[in-house]
């Protein structure tokens, strides 16, 4: 069953005074919300797989996505998710770095890295960043991981062949 509630008038718990309830949100956008608000926020998932034995950074190119900002100096706060796993022998260190296209991909927001040991052990975790981008309003920016590996391989998601592992990207503009 539903109910609604409809009144004219509501008045204080005191009864000093009304609230006026009429269009509260009518006309509320981006534009008039206050700095700190999260005004947008775009993501995408991938079932995609992704190995390198490479010790030079390399784009995991299944976690890219874009954003269009609404605002001016707005931030990013990146949110990259991918399980990790190494294989080798020895133990085996995973690198990962956040990079976006405001700069060309040539400077890290972010550089984690992951520990493995013998053999086939698998990190789950997110990588996180808030990108104070400092950009025009209908910039579009890009952001990308790349990763690798001190020797052997990695491989982003593989999770023994299990199958079923998602990867996502989130990004969330919050105004600035």
């Amino acid at each position: 069953m539903t109910s609604k509630l409809k009144t004219d008038v509501l008045e204080t718990g005191s009864g000093s005074g009304t609230i006026a309830l009429n269009n509260q949100l009518s006309g509320t956008t981006h534009a008039s919300m206050p700095a700190g608000s999260v005004i947008q926020v775009v993501g995408t998932k991938s079932g995609a797989q992704f190995s390198s034995s490479s010790t030079s950074y390399v784009e995991l190119t299944h976690l890219r996505h874009s954003i269009t900002t609404l605002s001016a100096n707005s931030k990013i706060l990146v949110t990259m998710n991918v399980s990790k796993q190494a294989n080798q022998a020895a133990s085996s260190i995973v690198g990962t770095q956040i990079r976006s296209s405001l700069d060309n991909y040539s400077a890290s927001l972010l550089t984690d890295a992951s520990a493995f040991y013998p053999t086939h052990i698998a990190s789950q975790g997110a990588d996180i960043v808030l990108h104070s981008a400092g950009q025009a309003a209908g910039t579009t920016i890009t952001y990308r991981m790349y990763a690798k590996v001190n020797q052997g391989s990695f491989y982003a998601p593989d999770l023994w062949g299990v199958g079923g592992s998602q990867s996502s990207t989130i990004l969330q503009e919050i105004k600035g």
